[in-house]
């Protein structure tokens, strides 16, 4: 079983060749835990029953939870659609990238690299 981001068809591919029986993947994040899950390398993700498509928002969802109550998720992949209950994943929104295990933002490291530089050249000035 994988979990959380997308397991890489070629991994899931390579596994099964060296004798893997079945590998299930579960796509979420640490904000909604399982969104979705898929038994087979380049299939698309079923919506796990308590999700739904948020119909205000094309790329967000609802959950409904255990007492009928609906609360909308904001989704930071792309997601696209086969139908309400069927999708694939095609990058990220919000540009993060993993880097060692933690997530990263690039608007974030090129600011912390021009102000690093910035404040070395200012020491070098004075």
């Amino acid at each position: 079983m994988t979990s959380t981001a997308h397991c890489p068809d070629a991994l899931a591919s390579q596994l099964k060749d060296i004798g893997l029986e079945s590998l299930a993947q579960v796509y979420g994040s640490a904000q909604t835990a399982g969104i979705g899950i898929r038994q087979a390398a380049g299939a698309p993700f079923q919506l796990m029953p308590f999700w739904s498509r948020d119909p205000a928002d094309g790329n967000g969802l609802v959950r409904t939870s255990a007492d009928g109550s609906l609360s909308p998720h904001p989704v930071q992949d792309h997601l696209e659609w086969l139908n309400d209950r069927q999708f694939s994943v095609s990058g990220r929104l919000d540009e993060a990238v993993q880097v060692g295990g933690p997530t990263s933002f690039l608007r974030v490291c090129v600011r912390y690299c021009w102000l690093t530089r910035r404040s070395a050249m200012q020491r070098c000035a004075s």
